[in-house]
C-alpha cells in the first residue's frame, strides 16, 4: 500500500481498502446484531443522561459558586487605585465593543443601501427605466460637452 499525504490520494487509498473487505456472511445476524447495538446505545443514554445530568448540574453550580466567591474576594480586598483601574478597564473595554458594533453596523447599512439601489433599478417600471436611463444620458452628455469646450478654451490658451 502507498502511503499518499494528497486529499485525492487519501480518497484513492480509501475506496482501495473498502473494495478489499470481505463480503458479509450472514445478513440477518448483522441486523439482529444492529438493532441490539441501537437498543444498547439507547438504554445507556437514557440511563446514563438522568444520573450524569444531576451531577453535572451540581458541579456547574459548585464551579460558578467557587468563582463568583473568589471575584468576591479579590474585589473587597483590592485598594482604591486597583478599583479605579478595574472600572476604567471595564469602561474602555465596553467603549470599544460599541465602536466595533458601530463599525458593524455601518457596513450592514451600507451593505443594505447597496441592495435597495439595485433592488429597486430591478422592480421600478420600464418607463421609470427609461427617464432615468434618459435624465442619465443627458447629464452626461452636457458633462462631456463642458469639458470639451473647457479643452478647447485650454489649448487655445496655451497655443497663443
Amino acid at each position: 500500500m502507498i502511503l499518499v499525504k494528497t486529499k485525492i490520494g487519501k480518497v484513492f487509498s480509501g475506496w482501495e481498502r473498502w473494495k478489499n473487505l470481505p463480503e458479509r456472511r450472514d445478513q440477518a445476524a448483522n441486523v439482529k446484531g444492529s438493532k441490539f447495538e441501537i437498543g444498547l446505545k439507547r438504554f445507556l443514554n437514557r440511563t446514563l443522561s438522568r444520573a450524569f445530568g444531576a451531577f453535572k448540574n451540581q458541579l456547574e453550580l459548585g464551579q460558578a459558586t467557587k468563582k463568583r466567591a473568589v471575584i468576591q474576594i479579590i474585589n473587597v480586598t483590592m485598594g482604591s487605585q486597583k478599583k479605579m483601574y478595574t472600572r476604567w478597564i471595564a469602561i474602555t473595554e465596553k467603549f470599544k465593543l460599541m465602536r466595533e458594533c458601530k463599525l458593524v453596523g455601518g457596513v450592514f447599512n451600507t451593505l443594505n443601501l447597496a441592495i435597495k439601489s439595485v433592488a429597486s433599478n430591478a422592480l421600478a417600471s420600464h418607463n421609470e427605466k427609461q427617464i432615468i436611463e434618459r435624465a442619465l444620458l443627458k447629464i452626461f452628455s452636457n458633462m462631456s460637452y463642458s469639458v470639451d469646450i473647457c479643452f478647447r478654451k485650454w489649448r487655445d490658451v496655451n497655443q497663443i
